[in-house]
């Protein structure tokens, strides 16, 4: 059976950790049995504007292809990125894909135009209420539909990221008022040929059992004629490589899903789930 972790991160990554050197995460997918790697550094086209120090594409492409022959036949290493808020700056973002022989492009969206990134929003703070939080989701939404517009992208990477930090903050999203637009974007998506990512890191970090998107949406989005889904852990260095991947699996079977999807050459390959 296929165990591939389509979402890692290494040191290249501005906020990856010193210990994640590509040879010693695949090192590390191999000591764990993982069949499939995929290395996805950060390479957000807003970076610049926000702070985040530029992914070093120069050794990415000494790097992770020099793993990918090192590994072979051991270990199927695919080289990758993901690439936040390309319709920011579109022009960057083409440029960016022009240079590289990516296998797979994540697309994500970590903060709303103009806007820090979700993960620095204090939701926790009595001025955030229901009705902003709801009408901050929405727009979430609109500019993730938006996103999809982007020519190029493999995989829509964690849809509910904005939801993780309201989560933590005790608070709620009421998924149930947008199910409209979700329909649009998983509509569109398969339209496009693009995969939805379920992200395993809340559980890979141990923080619940929740994932990006939980399994309502992984039921909507099958409903709307999905059936390429990637998986990924997120991981930021060599320990969390793996984590909560097989209980991934286990939620695409449950929720009707029968393969999980590994991107090479920017094609789309299916492999059984049982």
């Amino acid at each position: 059976m296929v165990f591939a972790d389509s979402h890692v991160h290494s040191h290249l990554s501005f906020d990856g950790s010193p210990e994640a050197i590509p040879e010693r995460m695949c090192q590390k997918a191999l000591d764990l049995g993982l069949t499939h790697l995929c290395i996805t550094d950060h390479c957000d086209v807003n970076g610049p504007e926000l702070g985040y120090a530029p992914l070093d594409e120069a050794a990415a492409d000494r790097e992770i292809p020099a793993c990918r022959n090192a590994f072979r036949g051991r270990l199927d290493v695919g080289y990758g990125i993901e690439l936040g808020e390309a319709t920011e700056y579109p022009d960057r973002a083409r440029a960016i894909l022009s240079r590289h022989d990516y296998d797979f492009i994540l697309g994500s969206l970590h903060n709303l135009k103009g806007c820090v990134d979700f993960a620095y929003i204090k939701f926790e703070h009595p001025g955030f209420d229901a009705p902003l939080i709801e009408k901050l989701y929405e727009r979430m939404l609109l500019e993730t539909e938006a996103l999809l517009s982007f020519d190029g992208i493999s995989s829509l990477a964690h849809l509910t990221y904005m939801e993780r930090y309201v989560r933590r903050a005790g608070k709620t999203v009421p998924e149930d008022g947008y199910r409209d637009v979700l329909k649009r974007i998983f509509r569109l998506m398969t339209e496009r040929g693009i995969a939805l990512e379920l992200n395993v890191s809340p559980i890979a970090r141990g923080e619940d059992n929740y994932t990006m998107p939980d399994a309502s949406l992984l039921k909507l989005y099958r409903e709307c004629g999905g059936e390429l889904v990637t998986v990924g852990s997120d991981a930021h260095n060599p320990a969390q490589i793996g984590a909560g991947i097989r209980e991934g699996y286990r939620l695409l079977l449950e929720t009707g899903f029968s393969y999980v999807t590994v991107f090479r050459r920017r094609k789309p390959v299916l492999y059984s789930l049982r």
